[in-house]
């Protein structure tokens, strides 16, 4: 969710609205990995996602060096206290 996030995501309203469709009708999704960020950083990205307009949000643990699915949860729990929602 940066600069050049925001011209991809314009660029692709564009096609929306050439298509004849609202841009209000059409989500977003943005992904967030949790392997290549501090929790402080996924809730920063979060915000910045919804900032942006998008409408909804992916949080990717795979990767994250995370061993077992009690861990897994445990991150998607930490992600679901600390971003906004959406």
């Amino acid at each position: 969710p940066d600069e050049e996030g925001r011209a991809a995501l314009e660029h692709f309203r564009g096609y929306v609205r050439g298509a004849g469709r609202d841009v209000a009708a059409v989500g977003v999704e943005g992904r967030v990995a949790a392997a290549r960020r501090s929790p402080e950083e996924w809730a920063e990205a979060a915000v910045a996602f919804r900032d942006l307009g998008y409408t909804h949000l992916e949080f990717n643990t795979m990767g994250a060096g995370y061993r077992g699915v009690d861990e897994h949860l445990a991150a998607l729990r930490t992600f679901r206290e600390i971003a906004p929602v959406f």
